[in-house]
């Protein structure tokens, strides 16, 4: 009788700590997130880059009813523009509204983060994973300020991610339809997405032969679920485009184009872009990748780990992450936000390991949460006029440089809708859609980017005889003309607003630390001497 009172005693004290140990977790959780929303706050009204001027005109153009490829034309499929659209139809047509839907986003990523970790590891190494994303997703080197489609594909990839691996013993048999539909939503947020539907397929053959609990029936049932949730989100943008008339275009783009674009970067040059890179995505955060390098190692001897199928998942989970960086072998920065998570997750298996160690002192295992707070601190130091001091204007101009006119184009929109209106076009010969969205007009081109018209590849000739095209059929009031090297545009330009009367009456003439604006008659006679200018034509 005594033993079995003392065991329920026991029992009852291991509860309550346990409960008590919850508690903290979600308080500091708390803090996390409450961190990255002041933060983020702060950083509402940084000026759009050209990204997110694509995504915010074509999500303008969809709440005006007008479907994507029809008169606006990129590379990648619709998944981030309908999202744009979303948040800009509840927050508002603005940077602010936009950066709002980010900020909704990097909470509900670190949210699964979290989630994830826990479930795999323990609580401390959820807490770890999610403050660890939060601080890096959050970060200037990953251009982490600016709404990119690597934000909102983390999202539906995580949440996809913990339900498969929360079900894979379970015959709930709606969780795994769940878990293929919000993975099949990744590629249509970004083509390199599809990645991460590789990975959740794999995991699940794979559990099949690694727990052997189920029978193959049972396993094909649930493997067809997941693969019909998964295949829907795509179905449907198929459906839709085909209803609205754009299939062809949209074809064309995101798969014809898309594949030459992603050839355009040899192998060679690859691994040299990949270098340089990922110095500037690592150098503030060293000890954070280092430790991460050091948690594959960990995974074989932490005590939780060592013995289980969740090494496995792990492993699978940190290759088809950074194989989502890959394609192209561009790298750019804010393309390794995808990687992240799986740092993150790396992260807090080692630290979740080095706490977990028996210690002979215990001064020694208080110490190595030093090993937590170190690498953190280090990186918030590093950044800290980006975090909590530059206003978002400097943030632009430090990041981006001052021949990228991001600033600018809020000035130049501005102009733009005091002098047209709303049923006027306008046609911009440069690569900043975020003055169609600013100023609420209508392009006289599909084509919102001019990077295209200069690439080498086959089609570029054939894309600038349609530019040219269709701003003759369209006749703008205004054309922005951003000082550029496409041959063919350039002789065309001139005899254009020679024939049908345009008149110069704006120049912006850019400077590193200064930028010149010259309006109708002052604009006349100006000439402008950077490198980088703009000049805007009136007919």
């Amino acid at each position: 009788m005594l033993k079995a009172i003392k065991y329920f005693q026991n029992n009852s004290d291991n509860n309550s700590q346990s409960i008590i140990r919850n508690y903290i977790v979600w308080f500091f959780f708390s803090i996390v997130m409450l961190i990255v929303l002041l933060v983020r706050i702060r950083l509402l009204n940084t000026p759009l880059e050209r990204d997110e001027g694509e995504y915010a005109y074509m999500g303008q153009l969809m709440l005006q009813g007008i479907p994507p490829f029809e008169i606006a034309y990129n590379m990648k499929l619709p998944g981030t523009h309908f999202m744009y659209a979303f948040f800009m139809s509840i927050f508002g047509q603005t940077a602010i509204g936009i950066h709002i839907g980010l900020l909704v986003i990097n909470l509900c990523s670190i949210l699964f983060i979290f989630l994830l970790a826990r479930k795999i590891i323990s609580n401390n190494a959820g807490l770890i994973a999610a403050a660890t994303y939060a601080i890096l997703s959050l970060s200037n080197s990953v251009f982490g300020f600016a709404a990119h489609a690597t934000h909102f594909l983390i999202f539906p990839a995580i949440a996809g991610i913990f339900i498969l691996y929360k079900t894979i013993n379970s015959d709930k048999k709606i969780w795994y339809f769940l878990s293929g539909l919000l993975l099949g939503v990744v590629p249509i947020m970004k083509q390199q997405g599809v990645f991460f539907c590789v990975f959740g397929a794999l995991f699940l053959i794979i559990s099949f032969f690694i727990y052997k609990k189920i029978k193959i029936k049972t396993f094909s049932l649930r493997f067809l679920l997941f693969a019909l949730g998964g295949l829907i989100p795509f179905t449907l943008i198929l459906i839709i485009l085909k209803l609205s008339g754009v299939f062809n275009k949209f074809w064309f783009w995101t798969f014809q184009y898309a594949i030459e674009y992603e050839q355009q970067v040899g192998i060679n040059d690859a691994f040299s872009l990949f270098k340089r890179m990922s110095t500037v995505v690592i150098k503030d955060f060293y000890l954070i990748w280092i430790f991460a390098a050091l948690g594959i190692i960990a995974l074989f001897f932490h005590p939780k780990l060592k013995k289980s199928p969740s090494i496995f998942f792990i492993l699978l989970f940190t290759i088809f992450s950074f194989l989502s960086v890959c394609p192209g072998f561009y790298f750019r920065s804010h393309y390794f936000i995808v990687f992240l998570p799986a740092i993150a997750i790396l992260f807090s298996v080692f630290i979740d390991f080095i706490i977990h160690i028996n210690w002979r002192f215990k001064l020694i295992k208080y110490l190595s949460y030093s090993l937590l707070i170190i690498p953190i601190l280090l990186g918030l130091i590093s950044q800290k006029d980006y975090l909590f001091k530059l206003n978002p204007k400097a943030i632009i101009k430090n990041t981006y440089g001052y021949s990228n006119p991001f600033i600018e184009a809020v000035k130049i929109a501005e102009y733009v809708k005091l002098n047209s209106t709303k049923k006027d076009k306008i046609a911009i010969i440069g690569s900043e859609p975020q003055i169609f969205f600013y100023s609420d007009r209508i392009s006289a081109t599909g084509y919102i980017f001019t990077f295209s018209l200069k690439e080498n590849q086959n089609n570029k000739y054939k894309m600038q005889k349609e530019m040219i095209h269709e701003i003759e059929s369209s006749h703008p009031k205004l054309i922005i003309y951003f000082h550029d090297s496409i041959y063919y545009i350039s002789k065309w330009i001139n005899p254009y607003l020679q024939k049908y009367h345009y008149q110069i009456t704006g120049v912006v003439d850019i400077y590193k630390d200064q930028t010149i604006y010259k309006w109708n008659n002052e604009a006349l006679n100006y000439i402008p001497r950077s490198e980088t200018y703009a000049i805007i034509y009136k007919r």
